[in-house]
């Protein structure tokens, strides 16, 4: 109940301008990092796409957020990344296969989303989406808005193998749960 009291203060507007956020998705690394201002805020593990179906490159924005999503079960695009007309809808919940949120970026069929499996996140593959934990996904969608822009880049990775990969920016990580992947940490299917 007191949650309740509380909500509209979260959304009073201010006077004062609004943060410049951005979104930058290091595919190698399995991370999102988000900066307000050019400073990292947060950063979150994750499942970024396959190599059937990768997440794209280049720029992208967030085109919806959604909390407690349906899911349009599609094997083709599933498969292949194509929409079909054979699809069943999913009710939503924290067992759905997008989790509790969905955060649609400007490419079809492609978004930020949690996951009933959070113990898998970074040891996988995803259809082509960004695979977060339920609890990262919503954090990072209290953080963000429609319109938040995101680039998803590759980055090199140090060029001694016993030297694992850090961002470019001194910060406090959110969580980690599990190490920079390189020759030094094997990788878990």
């Amino acid at each position: 109940m007191a949650l309740l009291r509380l909500l509209p203060l979260l959304c009073l507007e201010s006077d004062a301008p609004s943060p410049t956020r951005r979104m930058e998705l290091l595919r190698d690394e399995r991370l999102i990092e988000l900066y307000e201002n050019d400073q990292l805020i947060a950063c979150f593990p994750c499942t970024p796409g396959s190599s059937q179906v990768p997440v794209p490159t280049g720029a992208w924005k967030v085109t919806a957020n959604i909390l407690m999503p349906h899911f349009r079960w599609d094997k083709s695009v599933l498969e292949n990344g194509v929409r079909s007309e054979n699809a069943y809808n999913l009710p939503p919940g924290p067992n759905n296969p997008v989790g509790i949120v969905w955060m649609a970026i400007n490419r079809p069929s492609v978004g930020m989303h949690g996951t009933p499996t959070p113990d898998r996140i970074g040891r996988n593959e995803s259809h082509g989406c960004i695979r977060m934990a339920n609890w990262d996904a919503f954090v990072l969608s209290q953080l963000v808005a429609k319109g938040t822009p995101g680039r998803g880049e590759v980055r090199t990775c140090h060029p001694d193998p016993n030297v694992a990969t850090m961002p470019s920016s001194p910060a406090v990580r959110t969580r980690s749960l599990q190490p920079r992947h390189s020759s030094r940490y094997p990788r878990f299917p």
